[in-house]
């Protein structure tokens, strides 16, 4: 109840390996710092018209399932209908998100799509770190614990990749028993993303915040009233074999064009 958006928590692998954080995270095995901002797989905003929904004070409350939950072909499909409210309860715009999860040869893919509807404002998303698709790894995982992280430019550690624009970045353990996960930006978002990555597992695909990223001048993308603003992203859990990393994105962009 104190998480007012949507994400996915205690992300494993089929063998039960667990490639996300403990969600709670538990004292003693566990860094316990942003437990409700941080939870596993989220997408999160920290300015929407000036309200904040990365750190809950706003809320993306669910009204249905626009798709209930499916199996077909091998992937489980499932869509709802939210609203963007205020921390006094307004009523912003409506957002759908549209989930799809595969499997894959090395784990599983999440393909994770976003529309947001502007009724009769617009919604403007401002300039923050704290904007769009994140993941927190594992404990053991972490770059702070022996972990790496690297991205689609061949850029690598959390230090390098952080506020550099980029395709895709993964973050993963080394050893017999790790995992890791590739988190991807639609190449059909409105403009790349920038990353917010950290040594202590956290890492976030960003496509708002250019000032906050150090890459330009403040951003202001606005969505007028009667219009909508569609971005989707992909997240690759998986386990200790080498990503390849090219197939992975390959299958990331067929699903997310479908």
């Amino acid at each position: 109840d104190k998480i007012r958006r949507h994400y996915f928590a205690n992300a494993r692998l089929v063998d039960g390996r667990q490639v996300t954080r403990n969600h709670p995270p538990i004292s003693g095995v566990d860094a316990m710092d942003h437990d409700t901002m941080h939870p596993g797989l989220w997408l999160g905003f920290g300015d929407i018209s000036q309200h904040d929904f990365w750190r809950n004070r706003a809320a993306i409350e669910h009204v249905r399932f626009a798709m209930a939950p499916r199996s077909e072909e091998g992937r489980l499909r499932f869509a709802t209908e939210c609203r963007l409210n205020s921390a006094k309860g307004e009523t912003l715009g409506g957002m759908l998100h549209d989930f799809t999860l595969v499997p894959r040869p090395a784990g599983w893919l999440l393909v994770w799509r976003a529309e947001f509807r502007a009724d009769q404002r617009p919604i403007v998303f401002g300039d923050q770190e704290e904007m769009g698709f994140g993941a927190r790894v594992a404990t053991p995982f972490i770059e702070k614990n022996g972990g790496s992280v690297r991205s689609s430019t061949g850029k690598t550690t959390a230090k390098e990749t952080w506020g550099q624009p980029a395709a895709w970045c993964d973050y993963s353990g080394n050893g017999p028993r790790a995992g890791g996960i590739m988190l991807m930006a639609s190449p059909r978002n409105f403009r790349e993303s920038w990353w917010h990555n950290r040594d202590y597992g956290v890492f976030v695909a960003n496509p708002f915040g250019r000032a906050a990223m150090k890459q330009g001048g403040p951003s202001a993308v606005t969505v007028a009233p009667g219009t909508t603003l569609k971005i989707g992203f992909g997240a690759f859990v998986h386990d200790q074999r080498p990503v390849a990393a090219d197939a992975e994105f390959a299958a990331f962009q067929r699903l997310d064009a479908e």
